[in-house]
């Protein structure tokens, strides 16, 4: 290939150094979101709610997730299936803690069922260019990441979003900040639209694809 475009920096890195490419031949552009679909809408919220979307695998951290809700009067709502959705169930009712699982719904819903929580949370132990993130932030979300690969790339610390650490009680900590804190859950979801305007719009990405084409 006379070029190799990657939607992540810590993707490059990885095949700069696995494959010996020059940095010239390697090429980040990110994952683009439709801002036709995901933006803000006019719907009623649910009250101190919280949501997640992805894949119920050991990659996502849903088991500190959940157990940083405990002692917190947060609901969280769970959009996705996977592997360890029965044994993440039974960790919600030992813990008596308030997690609805709804399953996986289609995309073009999502848009809707994220304007109704108050803020997202990824939780991961790692990512790549998480669309979900970004799909959240298009909606003008305030988001909590961990403080990880994939997910640093995006966060500006309480500017766009909110990183912590990956363990349960850095996690409860941030939820506590976050959602009692109106000013700067405001402030980060303006900061977390307007980033993806202007960078990863579907528009946006085009033309840089387009420049990559073009220099062939």
């Amino acid at each position: 290939a006379d070029h190799v475009i990657v939607s992540a920096q810590n993707i490059f890195d990885f095949v700069q150094k696995t494959f010996g490419f020059t940095q010239e031949k390697i090429i980040v552009i990110p994952n683009y979101i439709d801002i036709d679909l995901f933006k803000p809408l006019n719907v009623q919220k649910e009250t101190n709610t919280i949501g997640f979307v992805g894949r119920l695998a050991a990659q996502k951290n849903l088991h500190n997730l959940i157990s940083a809700l405990e002692g917190l009067e947060l609901k969280l709502i769970i959009f996705g299936t996977g592997d360890l959705e029965s044994e993440l169930r039974k960790h919600a009712k030992s813990l008596k803690v308030n997690v609805e699982f709804r399953g996986s719904i289609p995309n073009e819903q999502l848009p809707r069922e994220l304007n109704t929580l108050e803020a997202f949370i990824l939780p991961s132990h790692f990512e790549g260019n998480p669309k979900v993130l970004l799909e959240a932030m298009a909606c003008g979300l305030p988001v909590i990441a961990t403080d990880v690969v994939g997910n640093q790339e995006l966060i500006e610390h309480r500017q766009n979003g909110y990183l912590c650490n990956t363990d349960s009680d850095s996690i409860r900590e941030a939820l506590k900040n976050v959602i009692s804190d109106k000013i700067l859950m405001h402030k980060m979801g303006q900061g977390a639209q307007s980033m993806i305007e202007q960078s990863f719009s579907l528009q946006r990405i085009i033309e840089k694809e387009l420049k990559v084409y073009a220099s062939l």
